[in-house]
């Protein structure tokens, strides 16, 4: 396992925990994780970049003590009408186009949305697929990865289209080309919308 897959794998652990607890500070993520408090805040600033994480209050210590930052998991999804804004220009975008060639475009849209998380000359995988999830984390999927005899599975924890997704479907194939252009492998679906071991709803993708 390379030091960017360690990272990557001790920032996904803190935040299921700041998800699980949803209120949580750096002493109570000591308490859950063999790690020192520097390591963990440096991974909450990461997280915090990405939109993933937020500080939300100050607690006061138990004993004595300067009060300490909570943190929980930030809100991605604002109720402001947005989805229903972007069905209307989808249904009345797709209504012209031919069914024949949905496929080409929703590849198009994928590639100008994966233009700015592209690794440009030869890198290896791994690091692409780290790099790629964190990508896509600043697009709020809140994505992680792991490594299997089949090749890379990828987990996104967030669909960011899921209040228009069972209307355009095709959107899941955004996510599926939006992966083979950060990656550049050939992924596939395996599940949509699933609960995940905890209870969140979960869309899961194999790379080949």
């Amino acid at each position: 396992m390379t030091v960017d897959t360690m990272e990557i794998t001790s920032r996904q652990k803190i935040f299921e925990i700041i998800r699980k607890h949803q209120l949580v500070t750096v002493s109570e993520l000591n308490n859950y994780l063999e790690m020192t408090p520097a390591n963990i805040r440096h991974h909450l600033a990461v997280l915090i970049a990405d939109g993933l994480v937020e500080r939300v209050d100050l607690r006061k210590k138990v004993a004595r003590g300067r009060p300490e930052s909570v943190y929980a998991v930030n809100t991605v999804f604002i109720e402001d009408g947005l989805e229903t804004l972007v069905m209307g220009i989808l249904r009345s975008w797709l209504s012209t186009v031919p069914a024949g060639e949905v496929e080409q475009i929703v590849q198009s849209i994928a590639r100008q949305l994966a233009k700015d998380g592209v690794v440009a000359g030869f890198v290896p995988v791994n690091k692409k697929l780290t790099m790629g999830i964190s990508y896509l984390n600043s697009l709020h999927y809140i994505a992680q990865w792991e490594a299997s005899p089949s090749g890379p599975r990828v987990k996104l924890g967030n669909c960011p289209y899921r209040k228009i997704i069972n209307h355009h479907p095709e959107l899941c194939l955004m996510d599926k080309y939006l992966l083979d252009e950060l990656v550049g492998l050939n992924f596939s679906q395996v599940t949509r919308l699933e609960h995940d071991e905890i209870g969140k709803l979960s869309c899961r993708f194999i790379g080949h």
